[in-house]
Parts: structure tokens; sequence; C-alpha cells
């Protein structure tokens, strides 16, 4: 019976075939199911079957992919996908899956380790696994937020200058409303 293979892909139609390429190498004798977002990921002879994730709900998605028992699910992403949404639900479907093997793949590369199937679904492997995508949960975000709060201290000087300016235009136009309206008020010495 060959071994059952899931992908999420998350990377350009190049990297994503390069990765199936590879699996394809480092497990030979392998079924092959790519999980995909987007109808030009499939690309013939890179894997088997293709599976678009837009075209079932949620609940249907997680039976499927449950049903397939998948010995592993790889999830090939490229570091800037953290920060969005379609990152999370590829991440949050890998974990409820149910798969026995789940492999996270930074820059859509295999790690360089070459375990075999069966190691990989190991309590420890999944463990690590999900070390790993909470460790990406809090690593990735104070990132973010260090890197704007450098931009935001880096920008308040200007700020200072613009409620500066701000502020002398509200009293000039405080100034402006008070003064008396009709005739001038200074008279001649």
């Amino acid at each position: 019976m060959p071994l059952r293979i899931g992908v999420i892909g998350l990377v350009p139609v190049r990297e994503f075939t390069r990765f199936v390429g590879e699996l394809r190498s480092r497990y030979p004798k392998t079924a092959v199911t790519a999980v995909i977002g987007s109808p030009e990921l499939q690309v013939d002879g890179a894997a088997d079957e293709y599976l678009l994730w837009g075209s079932l709900s949620v609940q249907a998605l997680v039976r499927e992919i449950r049903q397939r028992r998948f010995d592993l699910l790889a999830v090939p992403y490229n570091r800037e996908y953290t920060h969005t949404l379609t990152y999370w639900k590829a991440l949050a479907l890998a974990l409820v899956s149910g798969t026995r093997g789940l492999l996270f793949c930074e820059q859509a590369r295999l790690p360089k380790s070459a375990d075999s199937l069966p190691a990989l679904g190991r309590p420890r492997a999944l463990a690590g696994a999900a070390l790993s995508a909470a460790w990406r949960m809090v690593v990735y975000p104070v990132a973010y937020l260090a890197r704007e709060a450098a931009i935001l201290a880096l920008s308040s000087p200007l700020l200072l200058v613009l409620l500066g300016i701000v502020a002398v235009d509200l009293a000039d136009w405080a100034a402006g409303a008070m003064a008396p309206r009709g005739r001038n008020c200074l008279r001649p010495r």
C-alpha cells in the first residue's frame, strides 16, 4: 500500500512544483494529494490528485482530509505568509486534520534530515510541529509589533511637529474668533 502525503500549497507555482518533486524524491512510492486554494497550482505531474479548498465548506474540507488519512501533511509556505489569514487557516486545518505526521516547511524547503514517515508521526515529532507552530504564533507577531513600535518611535518627532502646527492653527483661529467685530476699537492719542 503506497504511503499517502497531503500538501497544503501556500507558495507560487514554481516553488510548489519544486517542493512536490523534492517530496517525491525523498519519499518514493507515495501518493501525493495537493490541497490548494488556487487552480493555477494544478500542474500536470506535480501531484496525483488535487483538492481545491475553495470548493468545499470548512467542515467538508476537514472531513475530507480526515477521511483520506494521510501519513504526512506538509505545509510549504513563505515567511511573508505568516502575516496573512490564509496561513493561519492552513495551520489550523493541519492541526485539526488528525494526520499522524505534520511538516511545516518555511520557504518551501524540506528539512535537511530525512526522517521516515512513521518517525514523523510519533508524538515527539507532533509535539515538535506544535511547538514550532506556537513559536511562529508568538515570535512573528511580537517581531511585527516591535517593528511597528520602532517606526512609531522614529516618526514621533514628526508627530510632535505636526501637533505643534495644529496647536498654532487652533490658537490663531481662536484669537480670530474672539476679536471684536466692526469698528476698530483703537483710538488715536
